[in-house]
């Protein structure tokens, strides 16, 4: 007897395929500082929904998007810069701090002239 494959609907693989789409995100040059941490925050709440909104460590969130943004070498200058400032709590968290300076950081660089 030939054992049975999971079927392609099946919740855990929708929750699998969910989590390796929001892991699969990463930041190019090319692509807008504005639109990339939409991007990855779609991926990340479609993973969350998926997996019945579950409450995922802050610290967990905040490599996962460490990890998408060092994707790019161009941004490694930054990722330094934000390792050493997430820890001075200013009333909001530490991923509003994160995207806020990603975009600073990334417009700068870019030559955005609104930054």
């Amino acid at each position: 007897m030939e054992p049975s494959s999971p079927e392609a609907a099946s919740l855990d693989h929708l929750d699998y395929r969910e989590y390796m789409e929001w892991g699969n995100v990463v930041y190019h040059t090319p692509e807008s500082p504005y639109v990339f941490p939409r991007r990855w925050c779609r991926a990340l709440t479609a993973m969350r929904v998926a997996l019945g909104f579950p409450n995922l460590p802050e610290v967990l969130i905040f490599t996962h998007f460490i990890a998408a943004v060092a994707a790019n070498p161009e941004t490694h200058q930054w990722i330094e810069s934000i390792l050493r400032t997430t820890n001075n709590p200013v009333g909001e968290t530490v991923m509003d701090r994160t995207y806020r300076s990603f975009l600073l950081f990334e417009c700068r660089r870019l030559g955005y002239s609104w930054w």
